[in-house]
């Protein structure tokens, strides 16, 4: 397709309309029809070549050329900013390349230029991909852009759980508890079944850090009662009771969390608080 490249075209419309207003400003008004029709026949251009680009994109798309779909889809964008139908194509192709920042940035562009249920949908596809980025950088082990980014998501939709459980982790791992606790329990509140009381786990998780032992008890508490058995609830009760001098309490539940313990690593633990428990002096 001989379609000629955005910048020089621009540039060079640009030229041609300055050369026509001083023709204008020589001649008077008789060239001001023919400016006029000038401008509309630069327009029409512009969109034929947009429409063009456009196609280009589409057709690499569905290709699976990913790279180059977003640059076609970036020359349409520079023949017509406005049309929210380049914005989504780059958005998809980059978000294919997995460019997730630039794929929601796009995203927004194209809501911004949308109306309805096409400006919502496209919004709450902006929000998946500061959902995958505050994904990213959680693995990374970078935990206040995954914080941020799992924000940023939720701005948009407060209903992803995904992005909700991201912040929650994030803001533990950032020795932020109240707040993680916060999030952990609106996530347990929306949920049932196993989502529910792993997140309700991690409220209790959360009073242990913030010293809450009596709070964080009743939470590992009414899990046991529920049958939960998910990580070592029975040895953060134990603590609890330790914490609350209950000392035979705090002995039987790590004796439990040696029986049901499900690593190596867990058992010991339990093990471990068991011998530190009948050391002397502790029991008093």
């Amino acid at each position: 397709m001989n379609r000629p490249n955005a910048y020089l075209v621009l540039t060079l419309l640009l030229a041609l309309s300055g050369c026509g207003a001083g023709n204008n400003a020589a001649s008077g008004n008789n060239n001001g029809g023919a400016a006029q029709t000038q401008t509309h026949e630069e327009a029409a251009k512009r969109r034929k070549w947009a429409a063009e680009s456009l196609a280009q994109a589409e057709k690499d798309y569905n290709a699976t050329d990913y790279a180059a779909g977003a640059r076609a889809a970036h020359e349409a964008i520079q023949f017509e900013p406005n049309d929210p139908r380049p914005w989504e194509l780059l958005a998809r192709c980059e978000e294919k390349l997995g460019n997730h920042q630039p794929a929601r940035d796009a995203y927004r562009r194209a809501a911004n230029l949308s109306a309805g249920a096409t400006r919502t949908a496209l919004f709450e596809l902006a929000a998946r991909c500061s959902q995958l980025l505050a994904e990213r950088a959680f693995n990374a082990g970078q935990f206040k852009p995954a914080q941020e980014h799992a924000l940023d998501a939720l701005r948009i939709n407060e209903g992803n759980a995904e992005a909700r459980r991201v912040l929650a982790n994030a803001l533990l791992k950032r020795g932020e508890y109240a707040e993680a606790r916060t999030e952990y329990r609106r996530i347990a509140d929306e949920s049932t079944g196993a989502t529910r009381q792993d997140n309700l786990y991690w409220t209790g998780i959360c009073g242990l850090y913030l010293f809450e032992y009596e709070a964080a008890e009743q939470v590992f508490q009414g899990l046991i009662k529920e049958g939960y058995k998910g990580g070592d609830i029975y040895l953060w009760r134990g603590r609890c009771r330790f914490e609350r001098k209950d000392i035979e309490g705090a002995r039987q539940d790590f004796r439990l969390a040696i029986e049901f313990a499900t690593s190596p690593d867990q058992r010991q633990a339990a093990q471990d608080a068991l011998m530190e428990l009948d050391k002397p002096g502790k029991s008093e």
